[in-house]
């Protein structure tokens, strides 16, 4: 399964966010610059999607979505360093729903990660 991670940069590959199944930002915990990215992807990119979450709330960042976009959002946290700690968290946003958590959880299950769902942080 990790042979299907892809890598990129928002300058030459936001395309290939078309094909993908699962999408994880990693830019600053800034509410303007994961909406401003967001805007981008949605260019490109049908849901899901998912923030690599710490901050501003999950909710917060899908706010103004297009509601199928709300429904497959989430948040996401891999506990550094992820080699060594076996440890992640999926965040459900106000609208998320619970199959994408399920499916969100499965995923990170087989690549040896526990995982655990939270509430609260939308």
């Amino acid at each position: 399964m990790e042979n299907r991670i892809v890598t990129g940069n928002l300058e030459d590959d936001l395309k290939l966010c078309a094909d993908a199944d699962w999408i994880i930002e990693v830019v600053a915990e800034n509410l303007e610059i994961k909406r401003a990215l967001l805007a981008r992807v949605a260019e490109f990119a049908s849901p899901p999607f998912v923030t690599r979450y710490l901050r501003p709330p999950v909710g917060r960042i899908s706010e103004g979505l297009p509601e199928e976009w709300q429904q497959h959002w989430a948040g996401t946290h891999f506990f550094n360093p992820p080699r060594y700690l076996n440890l992640g968290r999926n965040i459900p946003g106000p609208r998320t729903r619970t199959d994408v958590i399920e499916s969100l959880t499965s995923f990170a299950t087989t690549t040896c990660k526990g995982v655990r769902r939270c509430q609260g942080y939308s």
